[in-house]
């Protein structure tokens, strides 16, 4: 039997203002004492499943996929450090948007992408420069600021209801150690910030492994965002910054392990560490359900939330029958990078160990023929770009 271990990651201020959240009918899981069960299958969870293959071509060959956004029919695919591409829904390459370089419409370091789908803008950081880039949706270049940065920086971007939203993190000496901050798209100058790492984060406000996502796709217009030790998920409003989901754990590492943490000076020891400790991983939500991932001491748990029963459960067990013909296949949850309010959204080929895993599957007819779009595998190799697997979200 395999089993593949995938990663699926109130007092506010603003200005000068420091105001209280309100938090009445949070929701309060504590995952010490959720229902266990043996087992749990992708088709309870999911209607059907897909598959976008891309396609290759000079200007479109990919190492990795680290983030992928859809405006209508166009779907924005995000290579790290590489560069932005276009494509439509079925996989067809349509054009790179911008390039490396320091004219107008370049970056240097790509590092996120959010979108505006009502006004069909893009939105690109460049962690290099610490500049946003905005582009039309068919990849126009039109506009660029830089953010004011004082003793302090930022790796991920969020687009939400005519604002742009960052993660924050700070240098030695810095007066305060925000987690999150609204930005003037015209100057780049911080407006607003929220949620004071020592409170929030156990004192954590460092970038510790560089997937690290902090914004969780938007559900129903409200995106989510909740930092590596949070043990919290907050939902991000039109009004305000409010706490969504309160996850309580004896297991949850403390802020004196971290700091313990800090004087390890060799980086690969403290990820070494950290990652034997309790924290949550791959958040994605429904209409019915929230889904999320943590490890304790290196076992990982997959837990669902029922919002209409308002009960949650946990397993170690995730059978993906709808993608695969048999049960030997992956038992947990893959790393789902994207999800919207019909689908969720995972890509498989996306580093060496994946890639092989999977044209095996394919070699040996072990992916399920009900896979929509499963022709489209033909002619795929070990130079393919990686692939983007869907699943719909049962109404």
């Amino acid at each position: 039997m395999r089993i593949y271990m995938l990663l699926f990651s109130f007092v506010l201020f603003s200005c000068n203002e420091v105001r209280r959240i309100n938090d009445n009918g949070v929701c309060t899981i504590d995952l010490d004492n959720v229902q266990k069960k043996e087992s749990v299958s992708f088709s309870s969870l999911f209607e059907a499943a897909g598959v976008i293959v891309l396609e290759m071509t000079d200007n479109s060959l990919l190492a990795k996929i680290d983030k992928i956004e859809f405006i209508g029919d166009s779907l924005y695919v995000l290579e790290r450090g590489k560069g932005l591409y276009l494509f439509d829904v079925k996989g067809k390459f349509l054009r790179k948007i911008g390039d490396k370089g320091v004219g107008l419409g370049e970056y240097i370091s790509p590092l996120d992408i959010s979108v505006d789908i009502e006004n069909k803008k893009l939105y690109l950081l460049d962690s290099q420069t610490q500049t946003i880039l905005k582009y039309s949706a068919n990849g126009d270049y039109e506009s660029s600021f830089k953010l004011k940065n004082e003793k302090m920086f930022s790796s991920r971007i969020q687009y939400y209801n005519g604002k742009i939203y960052t993660d924050l993190y700070t240098y030695e000496g810095a007066d305060s150690k925000f987690l999150l901050s609204e930005v003037n798209m015209k100057d780049g100058k911080r407006t607003s910030f929220w949620l004071d790492a020592v409170q929030y984060n156990k004192g954590w406000n460092e970038l510790f492994i560089a997937n690290q996502q902090p914004f969780i796709s938007q559900y129903e217009g409200k995106p989510r965002f909740s930092q590596l030790f949070m043990d919290t998920i907050f939902a991000i409003t039109k009004d305000d910054i409010q706490p969504y989901i309160v996850l309580q754990s004896e297991n949850f590492v403390t802020k004196d392990y971290l700091d313990s943490q800090k004087e390890t000076k060799k980086a690969s020891k403290i990820f070494s560490n950290l990652n034997n400790t309790t924290k949550i991983y791959n958040y994605l939500e429904s209409d019915r359900y929230v889904y999320f991932n943590y490890y304790i001491r290196d076992n990982l748990y997959i837990t669902f939330y029922d919002k209409l029963q308002k009960s949650a459960y946990m397993t170690q067990n995730v059978v993906n029958d709808l993608l695969y013909v048999d049960d030997e296949g992956v038992q947990l949850f893959p790393n789902f990078i994207s999800f919207d309010e019909k689908r969720a959204y995972s890509v498989e080929m996306n580093n060496d160990f994946s890639r092989n895993v999977f044209l095996k599957d394919i070699q040996d007819n072990r992916i399920n023929r009900k896979v929509k779009g499963i022709d489209s595998f033909q002619g795929i190799s070990e130079d393919s770009n990686p692939v983007i697997i869907y699943y719909e979200f049962k109404n």
